[in-house]
């Protein structure tokens, strides 16, 4: 989690360069991801919100993916 952490943490900023609203889903998501794996509950949830604004802004169905994550969060 911790190097998927470090990988996932510059996607943003790149992403935002070149106005790639999936990519920087897709680095939240991972960034959820990493954090919920290293037990940092409140900051994935974040990351994940974020995440899920930017799917639902797009209409894409992984919009529900991050519903689940979000679900699983909250126990």
């Amino acid at each position: 989690p911790g190097d998927a952490l470090r990988h996932f943490a510059a996607a943003p900023a790149a992403a935002a360069d070149v106005d790639a609203r999936d990519q920087s889903a897709r680095a939240a998501q991972g960034l959820g991801r990493a954090r919920a794996a290293l037990g940092d509950a409140a900051r994935a949830r974040d990351e994940f919100e974020r995440a899920l604004a930017l799917y639902v802004e797009m209409d894409s169905p992984v919009a529900e993916e991050v519903r689940g994550a979000l679900a699983a969060l909250a126990g």
